[in-house]
């Protein structure tokens, strides 16, 4: 099968067994040149989308970071913005009114910025674990925005195992 086909099968699949379904956009090229596979991955929607403002302007022809957070809820349950020093959005619809809810998380100060390689791969991965464990939305905004501020004072993708936990501990307990 192609690319496109398996990923409807992998979707497919995915729902039938209960699972949730989380996509990333990963690059503002991936929107800009790769629209149709994105598009197609994305048909009959999916639970959370996660990108980056320029990804989400680029995707939905908004100027706005909360207009562009509003308008992926036409294709994800949530959508997941993120906006460097400017903080994130996380946009849902109400359960009962259907009512778009948009939730501003902060994001935190920094001493300096020495590499993004691997934050928004972090943020997501943090965001949806505590997502997993019955966190409220903002608070899973919080660990994942106090995980980005970490692994973008260093060099690397990754922040040890303890640091995690550190992190962890100090924001969800």
């Amino acid at each position: 099968p192609s690319v496109q086909q398996a990923i409807a099968q992998l979707k497919q699949q995915a729902k039938a067994k209960g699972a949730k379904i989380a996509v990333s956009f990963a690059d503002p090229a991936v929107v800009k040149f790769g629209r149709e596979g994105l598009d197609a991955m994305l048909e009959g929607g999916v639970d959370a989308v996660f990108c980056n403002c320029d990804e989400a302007q680029l995707f939905t022809n908004q100027t706005n970071h909360s207009q562009a957070a509003a308008a992926l809820l036409s294709v994800a349950n949530m959508a997941v913005v993120t906006n460097g020093a400017a903080g994130s959005i996380i946009a849902v619809r109400d359960d009962v009114s259907r009512e778009t809810k948009l939730i501003d998380v902060a994001s935190l100060a920094v001493d300096q910025v020495l590499d993004t390689n691997g934050a928004g791969d972090n943020f997501a991965g943090s965001f949806l674990y505590a997502l997993s464990h019955g966190h409220a939305l903002a608070d899973c905004g919080k660990l994942a925005s106090s995980v980005a501020s970490q692994i973008i004072q260093q060099f690397g993708p990754r922040l040890k195992p303890a640091q995690y936990q550190a992190i962890l501990q100090s924001t969800l307990t």
